[in-house]
């Protein structure tokens, strides 16, 4: 049997929120062996990716408040970089207008978006979502 590997970053804050996603991905996900890269900021996040290659980085999650600066400042860190077509979630939204506005700006930026997601996060859900788009773009 091939041992499915991602290599996932996690950008949040809040440490129990981190260990949250972790607990919850390896555990409705047993056949995936998942290597957990960790920023608590848009500025330790940004070090990290660039630190490594784009093949480094499977999916990118990502809360929209954080401590230091926000979401947003990733997003538009990824849309003017080479890591563009790292698929990102973003997590945490806490209203409906700012998910519309979050996705708006993702699609306008053109960025792989595996979905924009409001609190409390549903782990299961979004990682069936990335496998998705994951399959449908292997597929093309």
């Amino acid at each position: 049997m091939r041992e499915n590997k991602m290599n996932i970053l996690l950008v949040k804050t809040q440490k129990i929120l981190k260990e949250s996603i972790k607990e919850k991905l390896t555990f409705f996900f047993p056949d995936w062996k998942f290597n957990f890269k960790e920023a608590g900021s848009v500025t330790q996040a940004i070090v990290q990716l660039s630190a490594c290659n784009i093949k480094d980085t499977d999916l990118v999650i990502c809360d929209l408040n954080l401590h230091k600066g926000d979401g947003l400042e990733l997003i538009n860190y990824l849309a003017i970089s080479k890591f563009k077509k790292i698929p990102l979630a973003v997590t945490n939204v806490t209203d409906f207008r700012t998910f519309q506005l979050v996705k708006s700006i993702i699609s306008g930026f053109q960025l792989n978006c595996v979905g924009v997601y409001q609190f409390p996060v549903n782990c299961k859900i979004l990682f069936k979502d990335f496998l998705k788009k994951h399959q449908r773009r292997r597929l093309r």
